[in-house]
């Protein structure tokens, strides 16, 4: 499944076009040109069985309801969010917010949901936030340091996995 991430907009602090620059030289402003068009395709977010909400970053501080969550600031938001433990203040990154603990409650029991899934912020695999109620799954290995990739499978119920040299190891399920 394909979530819009914060690197096809046009305000966020990005690096995806200078990386591009240094490996496809003058052929990078087409090429970043053709991804733009096919970032503008996919969802902000998804709803997974009802009960599952996934997102590229995270969950805006107004804890809106799902109706609400295409208005501009809460797009900037999804995208550039990261959950803390501590209260919520703006983010270190320069653009969107740490969200917390009641951020993720009041947002959850607005949209009746039961868990939230999202990417955006390096960990090695799996990392759970907010009473397990915010899991932050980083599927690139050996970037910051990490040495694990994690997936999520979802059917009639989530389950967490995470591979080393390989091998995947489930360290994780919860129904829902």
């Amino acid at each position: 499944m394909c979530i819009r991430d914060s690197y096809k907009i046009p305000f966020s602090p990005h690096d995806f076009p200078r990386a591009l620059l240094s490996k496809f030289g003058n052929k990078a402003y087409q090429i970043y040109e053709k991804i733009k068009i096919f970032w503008n395709k996919l969802s902000y977010f998804v709803v997974a069985n009802e009960k599952i909400f996934l997102v590229h970053g995270g969950i805006p501080i107004s804890s809106p309801k799902i109706e609400e969550l295409l208005k501009e600031e809460n797009i900037v938001q999804m995208l550039w969010n990261d959950p803390t433990e501590e209260e919520t203040m703006p983010s270190y990154r320069g653009i969107g917010y740490l969200f917390s603990k009641k951020v993720t409650k009041d947002f959850i029991e607005k949209n009746n949901f039961k868990l939230i899934i999202r990417s955006h912020e390096p960990c090695n695999a799996i990392k759970f936030n907010h009473e397990n109620k915010v899991v932050t799954v980083f599927s690139m290995k050996n970037v910051y340091g990490n040495e694990k990739i994690g997936f999520v499978k979802i059917n009639n119920k989530v389950e967490f996995f995470e591979i080393i040299n390989d091998i995947p190891n489930r360290i994780g399920t919860c129904k829902y």
